[in-house]
């Protein structure tokens, strides 16, 4: 994903290129969160992830550009991010249904019978579980989601404690890992 600022003269000229996208709708990442969460518009879990990670650091547009630049993204910059599935711990799994019912979304990702919907994860760098660059033991950095693909998806991100990898570490193991 990438970013940029763009003017209101320049946003007239956007448009869905039927290939890729097929429309255009411009939302704040919170409401883009919540009309998905609504099942107003469907997202796939590295635009949620991406969308999720905008809302809690930059409050603000003009926070965006300072952002995407800071040494916080290094990572993201240096390492395309390829997350990996991980299996969830049955505590986890009964965590994440528990926390989706408080929030009434368990019944929006339920199976038509009611039953509890399917749940899988990813782990990013930094989680325990991550092939590549796993974090410190039991360290997550994960996001868990419910429902169906083609359906409703509720995710849920965990990060505890935040993911600290070290910087050099990580670069030069990305580019020995790419030179396989």
């Amino acid at each position: 994903f990438y970013v940029c600022s763009a003017s209101h003269e320049q946003l007239q000229w956007a448009a869905a290129d039927n290939k890729e996208t097929s429309s255009l709708l411009w939302l704040t990442p919170d409401e883009a969160l919540a009309a998905a969460s609504a099942s107003k518009i469907a997202l796939v879990p590295p635009q949620w992830y991406i969308l999720q990670e905008l809302a809690d650091a930059c409050p603000r547009m003009a926070d965006v550009n300072a952002y995407a630049v800071s040494p916080t993204r290094a990572l993201q910059r240096d390492y395309p991010i390829k997350p990996y599935p991980v299996a969830l711990a049955t505590e986890e799994r009964a965590a994440l249904l528990a926390c989706l019912r408080a929030k009434g979304e368990a019944a929006a990702a339920a199976g038509p019978g009611g039953e509890d919907p399917p749940v899988f994860a990813l782990c990013y760098p930094g989680d325990s579980d991550h092939p590549v660059f796993p974090g410190s033991e039991h360290s997550r950095h994960r996001v868990l989601m419910a429902g169906r693909l083609g359906g409703h998806l509720a995710y849920k991100l965990l990060m505890e404690p935040r993911p600290q990898l070290p910087l050099q570490e990580v670069r030069q193991g990305w580019y020995q890992l790419a030179k396989l």
